[in-house]
């Protein structure tokens, strides 16, 4: 994903399979919720890829190409798993938050989508 004024905010490992039949719009929603689904089950303590132990830091974000003064470091304890996605996403990962924004009328995922510029650099199979 790619902030309208700045470089990559957060990317996710997505197999070939799921760019056919999808626009890039489709594609990136259903990134968005794959990768906030990860995102959550790290934040637990597992990882989404081997089931290891995972942990997730909030740490301040001394990168002055990202608008978000903290980000969160999750790695898995076992295997190459890892994301720094801003704060603001890992609470969108969150059933409890999801659920409070629904109820007020906003999905999250849509939020992060309609803040996002697509950008299309893969070679689709």
């Amino acid at each position: 994903m790619l902030c309208e004024q700045d470089p990559v905010i957060l990317g996710y490992p997505t197999p070939p399979g799921a760019y056919r039949g999808r626009s890039l719009e489709e594609l990136a929603e259903a990134v968005a919720k794959r990768t906030t689904h990860g995102i959550n089950l790290a934040r637990q303590g597992l990882c989404p890829r081997c089931w290891g132990d995972t942990t997730a830091e909030i740490k301040p974000n001394n990168e002055q190409e990202t608008p978000f003064e903290y980000k969160t470091v999750v790695s898995c304890n076992r295997c190459w798993y890892g994301l720094e996605p801003p704060l603001q996403i890992l609470i969108a990962s969150m059933p409890s938050a999801r659920a409070f924004y629904k109820e007020h009328g906003t999905v999250l995922v849509a939020y992060f989508l309609a803040r996002t510029r697509l950008s299309d650099q893969t070679e689709h199979r």
